[in-house]
C-alpha cells in the first residue's frame, strides 16, 4: 500500500524496554519455577502482582515459593496496594506511599555507605559495602578523574574480525600524555567498512604490525564524574564523609588517587538555578542526606525495615536473591528512573553472576517445547519494505496528529484546557512536550529507491509546499486494529475527545489528506470505535482461523469452531479483501491481496497448515508421522516435553568466579570485566556523525552514573531537525524544566511526585493552585477479573467489579443495559457529543428510575481510616478527579491499601455524562495527565493526584 509509520515500545513496558540493561549493564539473570524452588533464598516482590497478570505463571510461582520457604526462603512484598500476589505469596509486607521506590532504594544505600564509612572517612570493619568490588566494576558511584582505557577489543585483519582479546585490557592510563603516545601507535581509517553482515564506520590499523586491524576503538576516554556528582555525592548530601575517603587498596583505587586522592571531590554540587526559591521539592533536597528517616518520611516505611532490607540485599549469606519487578514499577512519571535505581542496587548488592541472583518478571514454569512440530510459513518475496520513517514512541501518537492538523484544530476551536501545562495556542509546531518523535514527521525529500536524501551539513531533507513551508506528514489516517489505545488506553481521553471532535470528519472527504481518518476494526464498541470515522466488525477468536502462541508451549492452530454473524470477518480475510480494493484503486487488480495471501489468489491459513501437515504426515521424525486431518484437528496439541523437576544448583557466572578470585588477591593488577554498556542507544538515534563521534565513552564497568543517558536524552531525532536548524532552533530534545534546569540527571535521583503532579497540573506555569495536603496518590492495578479493557462488558465480569449504589461487594448487575446502544450509530457532523452513553441506567451521576439496583459503578480501594476521616462508608457513590478529569466511583473501604493512597482498577472504559462530563464509566485514564514519563517519552499512566470532590 505504500509503507507505514514506524513506532517503537509498547503501553504495557515502555519505560522497561526503553531503558532495559544497556545503560547500566546490568546482567542478573531470570530464573523460572525450578531456579526459585531448589535455587533461590530469598524473594522480593517490588509491587509484583503477577499471580492476576501472567496467568500461565501463576501456578508455578505459587508452588515454587512453597518449596522455597519449606528451605527456609522467605518473600518481601513492597508496595502500596497488597494485591493478591502479595497475599498469596509474601511473608511481609512493606507498605510503601506508590512512586517512591527510588527514596526507598536511596535510604538503602545511605545506610550501606553509613556501615562502610566513619565520619571522618575511615572504613568501618564489616561494613555493608565491598568498597574494593565497587572500585573494580563500578562506574559512577564514586567521583572519578577522566581517564583512558584500553578496550576489550577482538584482533582482526582486513578482512576479518578475529577472536584473540586485547591482552591489556581493562588497563588505565590516568595522564593524557601517556594516554595519547599509546593513542598514536594507530592509524584510524575511516569507512564504511563491510565485514560480514556488520558494517563499522571506522577501523584502526597498528602502526608496528601493519597486518593487524581493529573494529572497536583500542583506547577511550572515559569521562570524569565532576566532584560531588557521583551518585555516592548525591546520597549523603551535605554529608562530607566521603571528601576525607581515600582512594586505595586497589587497581583501580590506587590510579585515580595519582589524579584525585578522596573518593569524593565535593560534597552534592547539584543546585538549583532559582537558589532558595525553587519550586521544586526535588531540587530542595539536593543537599539533604538521603539517610533511613528522609526515606521513611517519604516512603512511608519505618526506618528500621529499610536498614532491614539493606542488609537483606548486602548481606551475601542471603544470596541467591530474586527481584521481581512489575509492570506498575516502571509505569510511572519517573519509571525508567525507577528501572535505573533498582539496577544500582542490584550492581552495588553483588545480585548478579549465579544461578537464582536477578531480576525479572515473573518465574513461570519450564517451557514445553516438542520437536517434530509443524512448521507453518508463507513467502512473501516481492513485498517490499516499508520507507524509512522516524521511529517514534507508540505513545505520541496523539501529538502526531495534532502535528499534521494544528491549524484545522485551532480553527475548529480545540483548546488544550485537559493539558494545563500546555500553551497550545502560542505552540509553533503544535507538538505536545519535547518530543518523543512527533515533531520529526515531515514528508521526505526521497530518491528514486526510498532512501532520504541528506543535505550538506548531515540533516534529512524535507520537502516544501508552495508556502515554502515544510510539509507535515505527521498522522493522517489510523487503521485501529483490535484496540482500544485511541480513546481509552491512552491517557487523557477528555483531549482525545476534544481533539478528535474538532478535527474535519474524514469520513465525509474519504480522498482529501487534509482530513484525517480512522477506521475501527473490531469486535467490541469501545470507546476508540465509538470516536472513529468507520468502524467494521471483526470476527472473534472462535469464529476465525488462527495460529495463535501459548505461554510456556508450542504455536497452535486454532480451526473455525462458530461462524461469524452478518459483515465479521476475520483478520486475514479483512486484510485480503482491503488489499482488492486498494488494488482496484491502483488498477492493478488483485495483484497486491495475492501477494498478500503468498501468491496463491484467496489462499487461507488452513490451506498453508494442511500443507505443513501433508509434509509432516509422512516425516517419521515428526509427531503426526501416519496421522490423518482429522486426527490433527481432533487433537491439535504438542505432548508435553517439559522435564519433570530437577533441583537447580547453584553456579556462578565465569566473569563471577573471576571476579571473586580477584578480589581475593592483592588486586594490584587490571581486571578485564568485559561489562557492555550501551553509548548511542535509544529510539530516535539517527544523529550527525559529528554528534555521534562526541557521545561518551563506555567505561567497561557497571554504570550507576549514565552520561550517555543524558545525551542520548539531549539528541533524540537530531538528524530528523534539519528544519529547525535551518531557522537557528534548537535540534534534538530540550532537557529543560520549568526552570530551565536539566530533566534528566545521569544519575537515579529521587524525583519528588509533588514536582510531576505541580508540573502536570499547570501549578508551575501559574494556571492552577492546588492543596496537596488533601490530595490522594492514586494508581490502577490488574484486578483478577479482567485483562486491561477489552472485558469491560462482560456480563458476568461486571457483576464482580462493579456495585451499585450503597450495595455490598459483587453487586453490579447492569448486565442487560450496559453497552445496548444498538449496533449501527450514525452521527453527523457537529453531533458527536449526542453519541448514546454506554450505561444507560444513569442520569447526571444517579440512577435513573426505577434502576437504583441495576445502576453501577466501578469500584475504588481506599484506607479505612482514611475513610473514617473523610467521613466516607463502604459502598458510598463518591466523585474523585484532578485537573485533568473526574470519575465517579463506589468506595471499597479496605486495610489492603496505604493511607493517603487510593486505587482504581484499570480496563473501565470511558462514558462521560453528557450534563457535567464526569466519567461514570471509572476510566482510570480520564485521571491521568498526558505528560510522559521522563527519559523515555513514554506512558505515565501509574501516576495520579486525585481529590475527593463530592462525598
Amino acid at each position: 500500500m505504500g509503507g507505514y509509520a514506524k513506532y517503537t515500545h509498547d503501553y504495557s513496558f515502555h519505560q522497561r524496554s526503553f531503558f532495559g540493561t544497556g545503560y547500566t549493564g546490568y546482567n542478573g539473570s531470570s530464573a523460572n519455577a525450578n531456579t526459585v524452588a531448589s535455587a533461590v533464598k530469598n524473594v522480593v516482590l517490588w509491587g509484583s502482582n503477577v499471580l492476576s497478570t501472567v496467568n500461565s505463571s501463576a501456578y508455578s510461582e505459587i508452588r515454587s515459593v512453597e518449596m522455597m520457604k519449606q528451605r527456609g526462603g522467605k518473600v518481601w512484598f513492597i508496595g502500596p496496594e497488597f494485591v493478591d500476589t502479595g497475599v498469596t505469596l509474601a511473608d511481609t509486607w512493606y507498605q510503601m506511599k506508590p512512586y517512591t521506590d527510588t527514596a526507598l532504594i536511596l535510604g538503602m544505600l545511605y545506610h550501606a555507605i553509613d556501615t562502610t564509612f566513619d565520619a571522618d572517612g575511615n572504613k568501618k570493619t564489616g561494613g555493608l559495602l565491598d568498597v574494593d568490588y565497587i572500585d573494580t566494576m563500578v562506574y559512577g558511584f564514586f567521583d572519578s578523574p577522566e581517564y583512558w582505557i584500553e578496550t576489550n577489543y577482538t584482533k582482526g585483519t582486513d578482512t576479518a574480525v578475529g577472536t584473540d582479546i586485547n591482552e591489556n585490557a581493562g588497563k588505565i592510563y590516568i595522564d593524557q600524555t601517556t594516554a595519547k603516545s599509546e593513542i598514536d601507535k594507530w592509524d584510524k581509517e575511516t569507512g564504511p567498512f563491510t565485514i560480514g553482515r556488520n558494517t563499522y564506520p571506522y577501523r584502526w590499523k597498528n602502526k608496528a604490525d601493519t597486518s593487524l586491524y581493529v573494529y572497536q576503538e583500542p583506547i577511550v576516554k572515559v569521562n570524569a564524574v565532576p566532584a560531588g556528582r557521583s551518585l555516592s555525592a548525591y546520597i549523603m548530601g551535605s554529608d562530607a564523609r566521603l571528601t576525607k575517603a581515600a582512594y586505595s587498596g586497589n587497581y583501580v583505587a590506587d590510579q585515580f588517587a595519582s589524579k584525585q586522592a578522596k573518593r569524593n571531590g565535593s560534597i552534592c554540587s547539584y543546585i538549583s538555578s532559582a537558589g532558595n526559591t525553587t519550586k521544586y521539592k526535588t531540587k530542595k533536597d539536593f543537599l539533604k542526606p538521603k539517610n533511613t528517616k528522609w526515606a521513611s518520611d517519604i516512603t512511608g516505611i519505618p526506618e528500621q525495615a529499610i536498614k532491614d532490607l539493606a542488609e537483606l540485599y548486602f548481606n551475601q549469606d542471603n544470596h541467591p536473591i530474586y527481584s521481581e519487578w512489575c509492570g506498575a514499577q516502571q509505569k510511572q512519571a519517573n519509571g525508567v528512573i525507577n528501572m535505573f535505581a533498582l539496577q544500582a542496587l542490584l550492581i552495588l548488592s553483588k545480585s548478579w553472576g549465579q544461578t537464582g541472583d536477578g531480576l525479572g518478571r515473573a518465574f513461570g514454569g519450564a517451557r514445553s517445547n516438542a520437536a517434530g512440530t509443524l512448521n507453518v510459513s508463507i513467502s512473501r518475496p516481492d513485498v517490499p519494505s516499508s520507507p524509512a520513517t522516524p521511529v517514534i514512541s507508540c505513545t505520541q501518537w496523539h501529538n502526531a496528529i495534532k502535528f499534521a492538523f494544528k491549524e484545522q484544530l485551532t480553527a475548529n476551536g480545540y483548546s488544550a484546557k485537559y493539558i494545563p501545562d500546555w500553551d497550545y495556542r502560542n505552540s509553533e509546531s503544535g507538538v505536545y512536550y519535547e518530543d518523543g518523535g512527533a515533531k520529526a514527521l515531515y514528508t521526505w525529500d526521497r530518491e528514486a529507491d526510498g532512501t532520504i536524501k541528506t543535505n550538506a551539513d548531515g540533516y534529512y531533507k524535507w520537502k516544501t509546499g508552495k508556502d515554502g513551508k515544510p510539509l507535515k506528514a505527521g498522522f493522517r489516517f489510523i487503521l485501529n486494529s483490535g484496540g482500544n489505545i485511541p480513546m481509552n488506553q491512552h491517557m487523557d481521553p477528555n483531549d482525545a475527545r476534544e481533539m478528535f471532535e474538532a478535527l474535519d470528519l474524514g469520513s465525509t472527504q474519504p480522498d482529501n489528506p487534509d482530513t484525517f481518518c480512522m477506521v475501527s476494526f473490531d469486535n467490541f464498541l469501545s470507546p476508540s470505535p465509538r470516536w472513529s470515522d468507520y468502524v467494521l466488525p471483526a470476527a472473534t477468536t472462535w469464529e476465525q482461523e488462527d495460529i495463535i502462541s501459548i505461554s510456556l508451549g508450542n504455536s497452535l492452530y486454532i480451526p473455525v469452531v462458530s461462524n461469524a454473524p452478518g459483515q465479521a470477518k476475520s483478520q486475514w480475510n479483512f486484510t485480503n479483501d482491503l488489499l482488492k480494493a486498494v488494488g482496484k484503486l491502483k488498477g492493478v487488480g488483485n495483484e497486491l491481496a495475492t501477494k498478500f495471501t503468498g501468491g496463491i489468489p484467496n489462499q487461507q491459513i488452513e490451506d498453508l497448515v494442511k500443507d505443513a501437515f501433508g509434509k509432516a504426515s509422512v516425516n517419521p521424525q515428526s509427531l503426526y508421522h501416519g496421522k490423518t486431518w482429522e486426527d490433527f484437528i481432533n487433537n491439535p496439541y504438542a505432548p508435553k516435553t517439559a522435564s519433570e523437576y530437577a533441583p537447580v544448583t547453584v553456579t556462578k557466572t565465569t566473569l563471577r568466579e573471576n571476579l571473586d578470585n580477584y578480589l581475593a588477591g592483592n588486586m594490584s593488577q587490571a581486571f578485564i570485566s568485559g561489562i557492555k554498556t550501551n553509548e548511542k542507544t535509544g529510539y530516535g538515534a539517527q544523529w550527525l556523525q559529528s554528534t555521534i563521534d562526541l557521545c561518551p565513552k563506555a567505561s567497561g564497568r557497571f554504570h550507576v552514573y549514565s552520561d550517555s543517558l543524558v545525551y542520548c536524552y539531549e539528541h533524540r531525532f537530531e538528524q530528523w531537525h534539519g528544519y529547525l536548524a535551518s531557522k537557528g532552533q534548537a535540534t534534538g530534545q530540550a532537557n529543560k524544566d520549568f526552570e530551565n534546569d536539566p530533566l534528566v540527571y545521569p544519575i537515579p535521583l529521587y524525583y519528588a511526585y509533588e514536582d510531576y503532579f505541580n508540573e502536570a497540573y499547570g501549578v508551575m506555569n501559574g494556571k492552577n493552585t492546588l492543596d496537596m495536603s488533601k490530595g490522594y496518590l492514586l494508581t490502577t492495578t490488574h484486578d483478577r477479573y479482567r485483562a486491561h479493557s477489552s472485558q469491560s462488558e462482560n456480563p458476568y465480569l461486571r457483576e464482580l467489579t462493579h456495585r451499585i449504589k450503597g450495595g455490598a461487594l459483587y453487586s453490579g448487575n447492569d448486565w442487560n443495559e450496559y453497552g445496548n446502544i444498538g449496533a449501527v450509530q450514525e452521527v453527523k457532523a457537529g453531533e458527536t457529543a449526542n453519541l448514546a452513553r454506554l450505561n444507560q441506567t444513569i442520569s447526571n451521576g444517579q440512577p435513573i428510575a426505577g434502576k437504583e439496583n441495576v445502576a453501577s459503578w466501578s469500584e475504588v480501594w481506599m484506607n479505612n481510616q482514611d475513610a473514617a476521616a473523610e467521613g466516607i462508608a463502604d459502598g458510598q457513590l463518591i466523585t474523585i478527579g484532578n485537573p485533568i478529569g473526574d470519575v465517579r466511583v463506589i468506595a471499597r473501604v479496605t486495610d489492603r491499601v496505604v493511607r493517603g493512597f487510593i486505587g482504581l482498577h484499570q480496563g473501565c472504559w470511558y462514558d462521560p455524562d453528557p450534563v457535567d462530563g464526569i466519567d461514570d464509566g471509572g476510566c482510570a485514564n480520564t485521571l491521568m495527565a498526558q505528560r510522559p514519563s521522563r527519559v523515555d517519552h513514554g506512558n505515565g499512566q501509574q501516576s495520579a493526584m486525585v481529590w475527593i470532590k463530592n462525598k
